[in-house]
């Protein structure tokens, strides 16, 4: 059988045409009261699902672009992690909160594009 990771990466390699054979997936639980403060991730890029609704709170937020989005199950966020997108996780008011992201890494020498794009339709 395969594991469920397997099953998220085979999607996301069908769907966006995306390798992830060097990345790294995450799964993450916020419960009641958590949060995670702004911050731009170390990564070329990152995936995000949700894997629940959330009944009060728990968006991602994009504060530089005004950007507010609610969790829904099985949808999906991906961004390139350059400055004009850090990000942050709105407290979680009622009920919990699950995501699984994958991210891309950087090279050690990495450094910010304003031209990289993702070429996914």
């Amino acid at each position: 059988s395969r594991c469920l990771l397997d099953v998220y990466l085979q999607k996301v390699r069908d769907r966006c045409g995306l390798d992830v054979s060097y990345g790294q997936a995450n799964i993450k639980h916020y419960r009641k009261e958590q949060w995670l403060p702004v911050h731009i991730d170390y990564n070329r890029a990152t995936l995000m699902t949700y894997l629940n609704d959330v009944a009060d709170g728990g968006h991602t937020l994009f504060p530089t672009l005004g950007i507010k989005v609610k969790p829904s199950k099985g949808s999906a966020l991906i961004w390139p992690n350059q400055p004009p997108l850090k990000h942050a996780g709105d407290r979680v008011m009622q009920g919990e909160k699950w995501i699984i992201f994958y991210n891309w890494p950087a090279a050690d020498n990495w450094e910010y594009d304003d031209n990289f794009e993702f070429n996914a339709d």
